[in-house]
């Protein structure tokens, strides 16, 4: 599982960025487990050849996979607006990836949470209140088996809803609302 440690480049090994920069982070104003972490760095959208999504976004692991647990740390840096994700089933990338579907696990600085089946963030499953806010590490955890998704919050459930995306099967992901600065630290996976 990597919990980005020690560095030997600038961009993480596995992750494979389609939209905006995810980059090791030493973060000294953390002397505590997240010194080393995984970074979006991309705070405007920039010029493209290809139509970047309006979302950042990393993906990894094997677009057969169907029913994954996807874990992960993260921290949100601006306050007010920002938002995270971590996803699965992600069927798109490159530049096809603004019309990417799958099963996404938005939380916001506001203290609100959202599940959508796609990266516009359009089609919405699930929404509520979840407390969180920007400054402070939470540990999320998306789960998709089968027709059914859950999702938790620093180990508690938060979220429980039947799945209608139309994508049955893709990669795993992270990213961020916009442009932003936002951390991941001890992303991982379980697939079966």
């Amino acid at each position: 599982a990597p919990s980005f440690r020690n560095p030997p480049f600038s961009e993480a090994p596995n992750f494979a960025d389609q939209t905006g920069v995810f980059e090791y982070h030493v973060n000294l104003t953390d002397p505590g487990p997240h010194v080393f972490t995984l970074r979006q760095v991309v705070t405007q959208r920039p010029v493209t050849w290809a139509s970047d999504a309006d979302q950042t976004i990393s993906v990894i692991g094997d677009h057969r996979w169907q029913n994954v647990t996807v874990t992960c740390d993260v921290l949100m840096e601006a306050v007010g607006t920002a938002g995270v994700f971590i996803a699965a089933r992600v069927d798109k990338g490159g530049q096809s990836v603004r019309g990417a579907k799958g099963v996404f696990f938005w939380v916001f600085a506001d203290g609100t949470y959202k599940v959508t089946t796609d990266l516009a963030g359009q089609t919405v499953l699930m929404e509520g209140k979840s407390g969180t806010g920007a400054l402070a590490w939470y540990t999320v955890s998306l789960t998709v088996k089968g027709q059914s998704a859950s999702g938790t919050l620093d180990g508690v459930a938060l979220w429980n809803v039947a799945v209608t995306s139309s994508s049955k099967s893709g990669w795993a992901a992270v990213g961020t609302r916009a442009f932003e600065l936002a951390q991941f630290d001890n992303f991982s996976v379980l697939a079966d």
